[in-house]
């Protein structure tokens, strides 16, 4: 709740930037996103899928971690990864800081929604 709070000044975007959370959008998401997803950006998110499927432990910080050694073994910047995932996870942009959206949906609604796009 805390990074939604410093990333919002209405109510209203408060509950905007929410939804992420709290409503089950998988067909939203999925329409939205493979609007905005291209072949390139699938086979990075099939590979973080990959490695975030290994993940043994699901916090903010080896989420982060994880995606930054994915991002510099492909030799370009997180926010390769990181748009096209939010995009994914949450079906739009902007949206919430990616890692905190990632842990808060939890592994396996993580790797539900990465897996009805690829």
């Amino acid at each position: 709740m805390q990074q939604l709070k410093c990333r919002v000044k209405t109510i209203q975007d408060l509950i905007d930037n929410s939804r992420v959370y709290a409503i089950d959008g998988r067909k939203y998401i999925k329409e939205t996103a493979d609007k905005s997803i291209g072949t390139n950006d699938k086979a990075i998110l099939t590979d973080l899928e990959k490695d975030l499927s290994h993940l043994d432990i699901w916090g903010i910080d080896e989420l982060s971690s994880l995606t930054e050694k994915l991002a510099s073994g492909m030799d370009f910047s997180v926010g390769k990864i990181a748009q096209p995932l939010r995009s994914v996870l949450c079906g739009k942009l902007p949206a919430p800081g990616i890692y905190e959206v990632m842990y808060v949906l939890g592994k396996n609604e993580t790797l539900n929604r990465l897996n009805d796009i690829l």
